[in-house]
């Protein structure tokens, strides 16, 4: 670090040939390694006095300190060595043994002067002579022979005086860490190391065990190795790179930091190839190449290879070296804690959190903290001063946990398999645990949809409404491997998926109808939820409306296709953009629900959106009848897909015409129907819309294009191939206008 000069002291060099210029240096780190080598220490209280003047006797007593002749200080001194330095002087013994080994002279009237201040050049020429130095070498010129050897070598770098000033401690103290990083005459390694230590130049301070358990409590791990330190080890050192003095190769007594410039940035969010950090409250990309060095404890990597494990909340300091170059990076990774389950109100202060200044988010919207509701799964950074709330919970029927019960890692929950997260999950579903195969349980589900912790279903205190779509009896396992028979129900929940209940009885007179579910001993009974006449209107998403009322950022909507308990019942999840601009009337709102501000946070849909059908085009429909009997043999195509269906229903579809198509659970088609053809001439389209008519139609996301080859062949396109081009002829049929929920479904595109 000394050894590199700017180009300013440079140029300041070359101005004046007598003349050192200072620098900036971390006082305290150059006054703890002297102290350290019992070279120089501050007052009985503590103070350094940097600014107090140094007198000849002081200085000789510290350069004695630095010396080979240190350990043979005559404390027993009867012979005063000067008229006005007695024996009984404190720094008699010094002054008697530097005088001897020529480091210092007195004056030609046989006297000393102790109490004089030293001046710049008397201090470098004793300097000097610890080195090796000898009159021999300075010349006849006293003393610009010494200020040139000094210069030459660095000993008064960062020093600013001239011939015939006086120094002060702080002077002294820097030409003496010069010293130790000085060759002595005629060797090439640091002075430093003729007193059993090291400067190892250029280390990082990497980790204690407060970054890393694994390094030991009386240890730093570094670039260069792992030293042991003592309790005046400076902590707020760790991370930066300077020079490390080491004590017989293996004791780390001080460091003098390097000029760093260093950039703290709390993690927000990882993308793939990103990095997005806080900074000074503003969200930024973080401007570092992946290539760069990164510590991460005690391991060295590089940012691209820890992209996959940095998490919300993680802290990465950066550091750039004096010419502004970025140099590497320390993370402190698992800054993030959680999962946390909220068993309170009073959770913020539950985990050791300011409700001052506090950022909270529930389920991606930002949120109060009154609205983290017990059961809420919790994240929170302390660094960030953010909390994340999640409030996903899924219920169903405990059936086998993965590998095994003594060590789960995964359970299958209705059907599902999910991965487990928290310790508390794990205690509750493994052996040892309190829920066995069979039972229902509802699982508090965290940022990745991992199983964070584990209820009984009538513990939570949020309601559980959905649409039935299946009921029934069927055999269960218990934990002994011995089965049973008990009552189901499948519900497709507002916020997503299918979940399975163990329920008190056959509700097949409730199928395809919206619940309310209650739970008694993992048990569920189901209510019959009555159509909320109340709401009603255009759903306006921008303006957060449906008609009068408001609507919630996180709104969560499941449209289903039918009330009928004989039909196959089928349903999809809706984004509250899909409905923007759509009048929803009071038969097509089964259910809403609002929270405590009177926003609508679920929506059950009757058949608004029509993406719970499959769409595609009937190639051939033969269907016949006579008296009591029919026969249907239907083949259609679904995405380029084609199967022949047999039915003695007979479907109003036709040979050649699109068709929607209702889906049981296993893909099997219980009912098909003719969609809308646009009889316009299409004068536009693009990859989302159309213009027929003047009238504009929006294509759904998952239209297809079928290109007529033959009477009764298609074949899918993609449907850039059509947009632009005028050498088809395109006919496009929709299931319903779009003002109602309704999009173009299929584009047949015949070759002119």
């Amino acid at each position: 670090m000394k050894k590199i000069i700017s180009a300013i002291l440079l140029l300041a060099l070359l101005i004046s040939s007598l003349t050192c210029f200072a620098s900036p240096r971390n006082e305290n780190d150059i006054a703890a390694l002297l102290s350290e080598l019992d070279i120089m220490k501050g007052d009985p209280d503590g103070n350094l006095r940097l600014d107090d003047n140094v007198s000849r006797s002081e200085f000789t007593k510290v350069a004695i300190a630095a010396s080979i002749y240190r350990d043979s200080v005559a404390t027993n001194l009867t012979i005063s060595p000067f008229k006005d330095v007695l024996y009984t002087h404190w720094a008699a013994p010094y002054i008697k043994l530097a005088v001897s080994n020529n480091i210092c002279k007195g004056y030609p009237n046989a006297t000393f002067n102790p109490d004089g201040t030293v001046l710049y050049e008397e201090a470098v020429t004793m300097l000097l002579k610890v080195l090796g130095y000898t009159d021999n070498d300075f010349g006849i010129s006293w003393p610009y022979g010494q200020i040139g050897i000094a210069q030459k070598i660095n000993l008064c770098d960062d020093i600013d005086k001239k011939i015939g000033d006086n120094l002060n401690r702080r002077d002294v103290m820097i030409m003496l860490y010069n010293l130790l990083n000085t060759n002595p005459k005629g060797k090439t390694i640091d002075y430093i190391q003729t007193m059993d230590y090291k400067i190892a130049e250029d280390t990082i301070l990497i980790a204690t065990a407060k970054e890393d358990s694994s390094v030991g409590s009386d240890k730093v791990y570094t670039s260069t190795g792992l030293y042991k330190i003592d309790a005046r080890f400076n902590l707020d050192n760790i991370g930066k790179k300077g020079d490390a003095v080491i004590k017989n190769n293996d004791e780390l007594v001080s460091f003098i930091p390097s000029e760093q410039t260093i950039n703290e940035y709390n993690i927000y969010q990882v993308l793939d190839d990103d990095v997005i950090v806080l900074d000074n409250g503003q969200l930024k990309s973080i401007d570092a190449d992946k290539s760069l060095a990164i510590y991460n404890k005690t391991a060295k990597t590089t940012l691209q290879n820890m992209l996959f494990a940095i998490k919300p909340g993680d802290i990465l300091t950066t550091y750039k070296s004096q010419s502004g170059a970025l140099d590497y990076g320390i993370l402190k990774t698992d800054e993030l804690q959680g999962p946390y389950t909220v068993v309170t109100s009073n959770w913020v202060d539950n985990i050791g959190l300011s409700s001052a200044n506090l950022t909270i988010m529930r389920n991606g919207v930002k949120a109060a903290q009154s609205e983290i509701l017990v059961n809420d799964i919790i994240y929170y950074s302390k660094t960030l001063g953010i909390v994340w709330g999640y409030s996903n919970k899924i219920t169903g029927i405990y059936e086998k946990a993965l590998p095994n019960k003594d060590m789960p890692t995964k359970v299958v929950i209705s059907g599902v398999t999910y991965s487990l997260e928290g310790v508390q999950a794990f205690n509750k579903l493994s052996s040892s645990g309190s829920f066995n195969y069979g039972d229902t349980v509802t699982l508090l589900l965290g940022k990745t949809n991992q199983i964070a912790d584990v209820i009984l279903p009538n513990n939570t205190t949020s309601e559980v409404y959905g649409y039935i779509f299946e009921t029934g009896t069927k055999e269960f396992t218990k934990s002994d491997n011995s089965k049973y028979t008990n009552n189901y129900i499948k519900l497709a929940l507002p916020e997503g998926g299918a979940y399975e209940y163990i329920a008190d009885r056959n509700y097949e007179t409730s199928k395809n109808s919206v619940v309310k579910l209650s739970f008694s001993g993992g048990v569920a009974k189901a209510y019959t939820e009555q159509k909320q006449s109340s709401v009603y209107g255009d759903f306006n998403w921008s303006g957060k409306k449906l008609g009068s009322n408001n609507l919630s950022l996180d709104i969560k909507i499941l449209d289903v296709t039918s009330l009928d308990k004989n039909d196959a019942g089928s349903f999809t999840t809706v984004f509250p953009q899909r409905l923007d601009g759509v009048s929803l009337n009071a038969n097509s709102i089964l259910f809403a629900d609002k929270n405590e501000k009177n926003e609508i946070t679920t929506l059950i849909l009757y058949d608004v959106t029509g993406d719970a059908y499959a769409y595609g085009i009937v190639t051939e429909a033969d269907k016949a009848s006579a008296g009591m009997y029919s026969k249907g043999s239907y083949t259609y195509d679904i995405g380029g897909a084609t199967k022949t269906f047999v039915s003695t229903t007979l479907f109003s579809v036709y040979s050649g015409l699109p068709a929607k198509f209702t889906l049981t659970n296993q893909g099997a088609i219980s009912n098909m129907r003719t969609i809308e053809k646009i009889d316009s001439s299409i004068t536009n389209i693009t990859a989302n819309s159309l213009i027929s008519g003047g009238n504009k139609f929006i294509i759904s996301d998952k239209a297809f294009v079928y290109k007529k080859t033959s009477e009764s062949k298609y074949m899918i396109m993609p449907i850039s191939d059509i947009i632009g081009n005028s050498n088809y002829n395109l006919t496009a049929y929709y299931d319903k206008p779009t003002s109602s929920g309704g999009r173009v479904r299929i584009i047949i595109a015949t070759e002119k």
